[in-house]
């Protein structure tokens, strides 16, 4: 929520998201982050730790007079477990970043990094509706910014018009954007929109199990390897599958297309494909499609997204049950949620 948070309120403008922010400030890398044990002190003191208290707290902060990075300190806690004190600290350490001069922040906005973003915020919709909302602003921003006259593009500047087509990544994370938009508001539209991008990355990048990034003057075969994020091949794949369980299971026989073209490097080095890899698993296991009224569906929504079997979607259908469905029929019903888990393994 804190990340949201920050992503909101220090990289987004008119619901769209920047793509990147420097690390340095004034030729220093970190400055505005770090803290020097001094500083640290104050802040304790602000709120009354003082003596041999504060200096404890300064070592679980991994904080030291000579500093843990470049003279200054990277405030953390070695087991990563924040204590509860530190929450009333957090006031008086962002007073003091706020006296300084944030970072250089890249105000492109990019298709596919804001797709995950948005995708993330439907996510933690589930805890905080504050964030479905957010996320469907968002996603109707992108699709008005960067689909002109039924083109996608991948690129622009805030209050620019974008010049630079999409490549597949935009098609792809986009499209899983729109699946997850559904999955959250059952919205029909957000589904039609998913498939229309499916299908224009099918005709412009697919070719018989391979995948190209771009096409046009520059012809560039897609990567399977992931790298700071899953690669374009993996996330495609996702899509292709959530449409062949959610819509149409013609998608499937394109997905399973590119696993069987790509299944030599998936066998030899799956380390490499984590993502791509993951959907074979899902092609090879099956997946599960959980059917109820909206309402239901829409009222038990975090606990449906901690159903243990990862490949499982919802969608509605008049019924006061929980039904376990594959592509082809249903295999069970139940009116207890808690039962979902058990009848879901036990269909297969």
């Amino acid at each position: 929520e804190e990340i949201a948070q920050f992503m909101c309120a220090r990289m987004m403008e008119n619901d769209l998201f920047y793509s990147a922010s420097d690390a340095d400030t004034d030729g220093a890398e970190g400055k505005y982050f770090v803290y020097t044990r001094d500083e640290l002190l104050g802040a304790l003191q602000s709120i009354g730790i003082t003596g041999d208290e504060a200096e404890q707290k300064c070592i679980r902060l991994s904080a030291t007079a000579e500093g843990n990075f470049e003279e200054s300190n990277v405030l953390r806690f070695p087991d990563a477990q924040r204590e509860p004190w530190f929450d009333a600290l957090k006031a008086p350490l962002l007073k003091i970043r706020d006296e300084r001069t944030y970072p250089f922040i890249d105000r492109k906005v990019q298709v596919s990094w804001n797709a995950m973003m948005v995708k993330a915020l439907f996510i933690l919709g589930n805890v905080d509706a504050r964030y479905t909302e957010q996320a469907r602003k968002s996603l109707k921003a992108l699709s008005e910014t960067m689909i002109l006259e039924g083109e996608l593009y991948h690129s622009t500047l805030i209050n620019k018009p974008p010049k630079v087509k999409a490549f597949l990544e935009d098609y792809a994370y986009l499209g899983t954007a729109f699946i997850e938009a559904y999955q959250q508001t059952f919205d029909e539209s957000y589904l039609i929109e998913a498939q229309r991008l499916a299908n224009l990355a099918l005709e412009r990048y697919y070719d018989s199990g391979r995948w190209f990034f771009s096409k046009g003057e520059f012809v560039t075969e897609a990567d399977t390897s992931d790298s700071s994020y899953p690669g374009a091949i993996g996330v495609i794949v996702d899509l292709l599958l959530s449409l062949g369980i959610l819509v149409d299971e013609k998608y499937r026989h394109f997905a399973f297309k590119t696993l069987e073209y790509y299944s030599a490097k998936l066998m030899k080095t799956p380390i490499y494909f984590p993502y791509l890899c993951n959907q074979a698993l899902r092609y090879v296991n099956g997946e599960r499609l959980v059917k109820s009224d909206r309402q239901r569906l829409q009222g038990n929504r975090l606990a449906l997204q901690k159903l243990r079997y990862p490949y499982t979607q919802c969608k509605p259908e008049a019924s006061e049950e929980f039904m376990v469905c594959g592509a082809q029929s249903c295999f069970a019903a139940t009116k207890q949620l808690e039962e979902l888990d058990e009848l879901i393994s036990s269909s297969f």
